[in-house]
């Protein structure tokens, strides 16, 4: 019964995480219904634009309200991830969740005419997702002793990658004209407030506490380290299992007894905080220069075909999202050093194929293995943090050490697109090929990790 409850709550965590964590990454499609209500029309007053749908002035107003939306997700993570360990699950996911509701109430009064509260709104909504995707790692945990931990990892993070769809699916019931943007988000935001009301040991039970830890359990070698991942029995019988190893150590003490500030100074911080800047960084840095490297990266491209190849990108990496479950087994199955190479090489593909785009096959491979690089690499971060640290400083790990260099990555996105543009004129050669040999001097992690008995699978 229990085993049951556990997989229906799984179920219920997709849910909330579709609807109510990184909705704002989606704003592109809802600007689409704000431009048809005729939001921000008021700015183009002037007849030096082309197109007659938008001006640079409207263009700067949706540009606004999406980078306020997208940043105020990995900057209030820090600030999550220190709440959570030190607060608590319940309290984090009624916080979170109230700024979630406040910015869907802001967002459905705003009206650029006579309140333009729609940045303020993209803010809530951005911070009060990021808590409440946080919020869900600890039921993770709860999934530590299963075969099934790395799994519920990425279903957790397939489900926060696939929240834009939410407002896909706004601007699609807006365009066919069944409610207006108001009344979607008054819906989201009684969506929000059913998801505290929720929040309840009848509804979630013990999971909204953190398991109960093995340490103490060390000499029996029954711990809740995640050495030897994939083999364990299920929840219930995992404290009967012969295979189960010590947790890793360093300097002599086990890493999920040790204190954040501890943690932080162990090659196992420094050496996925390393990855992290190279592979997020990778993986901005597609997102944010796609139309360019479509447009310049083949001579014979115009702006129409660039536009329909980013239209198409657009679609496949959202692939990913059936398969990051998988994914997730794979990693169960196999360890954590397999799943990062295939990370890595996923990476490579990516930039091999935009690089040298010259055909619709080779760039329709190239976008379904990035789609796969980016879900899958945060897939393999969680799993990693929460694995290797322990639950209870993961918040603290995840939120404030890899944010920190999940930050890092997206300010760097600005002077690479510069050094492009304004100094290499258009010319993506030398940038791409960087991005390919950081992706080959990245394997050495996966193999440092499988050289230190980190997540060994099945043979190890």
């Amino acid at each position: 019964m229990e085993n049951k409850k556990r997989w229906l709550l799984l179920a219920l965590s997709t849910v909330e995480c579709l609807l109510c964590t990184g909705v704002t990454f989606g704003l592109s499609a809802l600007t689409i219904a704000l431009k048809r209500d005729g939001q921000f029309s008021e700015f183009c007053y002037d007849d030096d634009n082309d197109d007659d749908d938008e001006c640079n002035a409207q263009k700067l107003k949706f540009n606004a309200m999406y980078t306020a939306g997208t940043v105020s997700v990995p900057l209030s993570m820090m600030f999550w991830g220190s709440l959570i360990d030190k607060k608590g699950v319940k309290f984090t996911r009624a916080v979170s969740l109230c700024l979630f509701t406040v910015g869907c109430v802001l967002f459905a009064e705003s009206d650029s005419k006579r309140f333009d509260g729609f940045v303020a709104a993209c803010v809530f909504l951005g911070a009060g997702g990021a808590g409440f995707f946080l919020s869900h790692f600890q039921f993770c945990e709860h999934w530590r002793h299963t075969k099934y931990f790395g799994m519920s990892h990425s279903v957790t993070n397939m489900a926060f990658d696939s929240s834009t769809v939410t407002f896909y699916a706004f601007e699609a019931i807006h365009k066919a004209g069944v409610c207006s943007v108001r009344q979607l988000f008054y819906g989201l935001a009684g969506i929000s407030v059913a998801f505290i009301i929720s929040t309840n040991k009848y509804v979630w039970g013990a999971y909204l506490d953190p398991p109960l830890s093995n340490d103490d359990d060390c000499d029996d070698g029954k711990n809740d380290s995640m050495m030897e991942n994939g083999v364990e029995d299920d929840v219930d019988n995992a404290q009967d299992n012969s295979r189960a190893k010590k947790a890793l150590e360093y300097g002599g003490a086990p890493l999920t007894r040790m204190k954040f500030t501890e943690q932080v100074r162990t090659p196992f911080f420094w050496t996925i905080a390393a990855w992290s800047l190279g592979s997020i960084y990778r993986s901005m840095f597609i997102l944010g220069s796609i139309f360019e490297q479509m447009l310049y990266n083949n001579d014979g491209r115009s702006t129409k075909d660039a536009n329909s190849y980013v239209r198409l990108f657009n679609a496949l990496i959202l692939m990913s999202t059936f398969l990051t479950p998988l994914f997730g087994l794979f990693v169960d199955k196999f360890g954590l050093a397999p799943g990062f190479s295939l990370v890595n090489v996923l990476g490579i593909i990516s930039y091999a194929g935009v690089l040298w785009n010259h055909d619709e096959v080779s760039l329709s491979i190239a976008f379904l293995a990035f789609g796969c690089f980016r879900a899958w690499n945060y897939s393999c971060l969680t799993i990693y943090v929460q694995g290797v640290f322990g639950n209870a400083t993961f918040g603290q790990l995840y939120g404030i050490g890899i944010g920190t260099f999940a930050v890092l990555s997206g300010c760097m996105q600005y002077p690479s697109m510069h050094l492009v543009l304004k100094e290499g004129d258009g010319d993506f050669l030398v940038v791409d090929l960087l991005m390919i040999c950081i992706g080959v001097i990245l394997f050495a992690f996966p193999a440092w990790i499988r050289k230190n008995g980190v997540f060994g699978g099945h043979g190890s």
